[in-house]
């Protein structure tokens, strides 16, 4: 494992302790790490709730789309 992809693992590792729902969801297997990933990109404020209905929905490439659109 590259250095920075340790970086990216620890990152998204500590923002799933502060998103209950996502780290549940990831937990059941409903959710793929590339998701997970991706969602933990947005902001704090962002709600939980929609982040999961996009993830449901989306594929892991097109929720990457969707968060860019999100950040900007």
């Amino acid at each position: 494992m590259t250095l920075g992809m340790a970086r990216d693992h620890l990152r998204t590792a500590r923002a799933l302790s502060e998103r209950p729902l996502v780290a549940e969801a990831f937990e059941r297997g409903q959710l793929s790490y590339s998701k997970v990933r991706a969602l933990m990109r947005l902001d704090d404020d962002f709600d939980e709730q929609l982040m999961l209905a996009c993830a449901g929905y989306a594929s892991a490439s097109q929720l990457e789309t969707i968060v860019r659109g999100c950040r900007r």
